[in-house]
């Protein structure tokens, strides 16, 4: 019983670990490349412009972008009903004591998530 619940937390643990080092792969990545995207974007428009016209430009995209970013995680993302809940029928047999009636509705919790 404990071999299988150590097992799948070390799978679970692996695969957060693996999923953990690709994004921090990716946001490097992903980082390098702004980095000389915003190069190239800075000496194209110097080429255009004025320096100064060209970090306002510069400025000004990564600003409405952050903006718009910034938006998108206050409109709420997913929203969630509050799950109804049955009061459990009531039982004939003499009443638990506390600790035991918490241990018993841990088991069957228990039992419920593993099918």
């Amino acid at each position: 019983m404990f071999d299988d619940l150590q097992s799948r937390v070390k799978s679970s643990a692996a695969r957060a670990g693996r999923t953990a080092a690709i994004g921090l792969g990716a946001a490097l990545s992903l980082c390098v490349g702004l980095a000389f995207l915003t190069l190239s974007a800075w000496m194209f428009l110097v080429s255009v412009t004025e320096p100064m016209i060209a970090a306002l430009i510069i400025g000004g995209f990564y600003t409405g972008g952050s903006i718009v970013a910034l938006a998108l995680l206050a409109s709420g993302g997913e929203k969630t009903k509050p799950r109804e809940t049955t009061p459990p029928p009531a039982s004939q047999e003499e009443p638990l004591p506390p600790l035991a009636e918490a241990f018993i509705i841990g088991l069957r919790a228990g039992a419920k998530s593993r099918s």
